[in-house]
């Protein structure tokens, strides 16, 4: 006896009193395409339900989308189209907006863009926002034989708000259309006139993140701080009267130490008689001729004598030949014609000492140092003393007769 169900793959038999299951090959074919049925249905309604989550998803970010769309204002002037964009256009505080500015032009045309960086940082916002990023990208080639000019910044607010942005300006010159051919040659007729291209501002909003604002209630909850009160002032008061006294007694010292060097350098006027007999003593004092500088001592007393007619006539005596300084006497009515005889005796003498190599013998040296003090004291300023006092020190001087 057996006992077969249709499409098992499990037959059983009876062998007496006990039942035997024996293997069915040809069974095992449905039950293999109903499991595989029932795992493909699984499979379906799992991929429906993904899909379905998916496409919700893909819903949410397109009305997100919708929500953050971005701002563009468009211009175009002949050749040339710029683009100013700020994405998004709604964005929360803690968010930065991308602000891109396209220009493209055709080939020939020179364009200059203005910095919108420096637009942006000089505008009304200046302290409202800060400039994070900065690209650029210049005079790239595109299709159509165009150019292409990208500039982007990234822009962090710091407070929430309605924000303009401003508007962004371009300066281009076409020339193209002032080129001809003129004798089968290119030439231009005229320089081109610079055009200005500009769009409109940019509005966008920045919000407070959701969840961080406050309710009217919590509003009112806030409390205000007492005000704080401030240091007297008398204390910056007492800084500055010390730094003025401290100023004060630094220049005071500066002044002080000028006037005490000024006084140092002051030159005591002397008479000019007076300078020239200790001129004279002293270089007798030193006896040149008894230690074999002759020369020495010729030079030395001849710029004496022409030290004393500076200081006493005014006339640069040292500057001149001993030519130029005789004619110069000669023509000068304060010498005489007495004095400058002797003058010019003196100065001849020292003259062929100097230069003509004349060995001079003791006399002459001692004769020239007579002559010399004879010459000062002729022509030297008189004191002309008041009759009630000869010594008096305030009487004034005139000249030798």
């Amino acid at each position: 006896m057996s006992n077969r169900w249709p499409g098992s793959f499990i037959n059983a038999r009876r062998a007496g009193n006990v039942n035997v299951f024996v293997f069915n090959p040809r069974g095992f074919r449905p039950a293999f395409r109903c499991a595989l049925l029932i795992m493909a249905t699984v499979m379906a309604a799992v991929m429906c339900a993904g899909g379905c989550g998916r496409d919700d998803d893909a819903s949410n970010r397109i009305d997100e989308a919708a929500d953050r769309t971005a701002v563009t204002r468009r211009a175009q002037a002949g050749p040339v189209k710029m683009t100013l964009t700020a994405a998004p256009g709604e964005l929360d505080v803690s968010e930065h907006v991308t602000v891109r500015m396209e220009i493209t032009a055709a080939q020939g045309v020179t364009v200059h863009a203005d910095d919108y960086q420096r637009i942006l940082a000089d505008g009304d916002l200046r302290f409202e926002h800060r400039v994070i990023r900065s690209d650029a990208e210049e005079a790239n080639p595109i299709e159509e034989g165009k150019l292409r000019w990208v500039y982007e910044y990234e822009l962090e607010f710091f407070l929430p708000g309605e924000y303009e942005l401003p508007a962004a300006s371009v300066s281009f010159v076409d020339s193209r259309d002032l080129r001809e051919e003129v004798g089968g040659q290119a030439g231009g007729v005229g320089p081109a006139e610079p055009q200005v291209l500009a769009t409109e501002p940019l509005s966008i909003v920045v919000r407070q993140p959701a969840g961080q604002e406050l309710s009217p209630e919590e509003l009112a909850r806030i409390k205000t701080l007492p005000p704080v009160e401030l240091p007297p002032e008398r204390n910056l008061w007492w800084i500055a009267a010390a730094l003025a006294v401290v100023v004060s007694i630094v220049v005071l010292g500066v002044l002080l130490r000028r006037r005490r060097r000024h006084k140092l350098e002051q030159v005591v006027q002397i008479p000019a008689d007076v300078w020239a007999r200790r001129e004279m003593a002293a270089l007798v004092a030193e006896d040149l001729i008894a230690k074999g500088f002759v020369k020495t001592f010729y030079y030395r007393i001849s710029d004496i004598v022409r030290g004393y007619v500076e200081r006493r006539f005014h006339v640069l005596a040292p500057e001149m030949t001993t030519e130029e300084f005789l004619a110069a006497a000669a023509s000068d009515r304060r010498f005489g014609e007495k004095n400058t005889g002797e003058l010019t005796h003196f100065l001849n003498a020292c003259d062929m000492v100097k230069y003509a190599r004349h060995e001079p013998h003791t006399g002459e040296s001692e004769l020239l140092v007579k002559t010399a003090g004879a010459f000062v004291e002729k022509t030297r300023e008189r004191i002309v003393h008041g009759a009630g006092d000869a010594g008096d020190s305030d009487g004034t001087r005139e000249q030798a007769a």
